[in-house]
């Protein structure tokens, strides 16, 4: 049986002709492609499972998408599914999952509403707001509003050596040593992983959180090891 490849292209796809099993390899183009359906689909899902796709509207027959904050708030509540604490995070298996917000709350309900009366892992969540930085390292997930950049610095340096998931939306947010960043892209909300941040605060990453994400700061080895 002969098998002819094709030179000059990349990850076969293979048939059979006759007796003959022909190799064709996919176009650069052809993968990157491939990679942005995948992506697409993923995120569907994705939103889906939050309960974020777009619905009609009754009124105009519109599609009606989500705001930006009940995208980031079903994200905040999503990624503690998604991440791995060490266990000296909780001070027992059934402590709290604390997800608190860095000073001014830009999420009015839309957080505590979320997650009222969900665990995960045995884990209950709450939401508190935190407006002092004396007290950070007690969360498990600290969300850090854009209003919050000029203490950044400080706030990062508080949690230094903490397993506290740091999630923000300003520029330079990962790059300074944040864990999860969000942006917008097309007016939609995405979100960049620090993974070198992460490992740096002992945090497993789970692949499937990874495979959404724009890394910085390393590569996926480092937060699911």
């Amino acid at each position: 049986m002969e098998c002819l490849n094709l030179p000059g292209r990349r990850q076969p796809h293979c048939r059979f002709a006759g007796s003959t099993l022909v190799c064709r390899f996919a176009t650069r183009r052809q993968e990157r492609l491939g990679g942005r359906a995948r992506r697409k689909v993923l995120w569907a899902l994705l939103l889906a499972s939050l309960g974020l796709a777009t619905t009609a509207s009754p009124a105009a027959g519109q599609p009606r998408r989500p705001s930006e904050y009940q995208v980031k708030a079903a994200f905040l509540y999503n990624f503690a599914k998604f991440v791995q604490w060490p266990p000296s995070a909780f001070e027992g298996p059934s402590a709290p999952l604390v997800i608190c917000v860095a000073g001014e709350n830009p999420f009015g309900t839309l957080l505590n509403e979320m997650i009222t009366g969900k665990t995960i892992n045995g884990h209950p969540l709450e939401v508190e707001n935190r407006s002092e930085t004396g007290d950070l390292r007690s969360c498990n997930v600290l969300f850090v509003g854009a209003a919050q950049t000029k203490r950044l610095p400080k706030i990062l340096e508080i949690l230094k050596d903490s397993s506290v998931l740091t999630v923000g939306e300003a520029d330079g947010f990962a790059g300074q040593g944040g864990v999860v960043n969000f942006y917008l892209e097309q007016d939609r909300v995405r979100f960049e992983i620090n993974v070198s941040a992460a490992a740096r605060s002992r945090l497993k990453i789970s692949s499937k959180l990874l495979a959404l994400a724009r890394i910085v700061g390393g590569d996926n080895r480092e937060a699911n090891n």
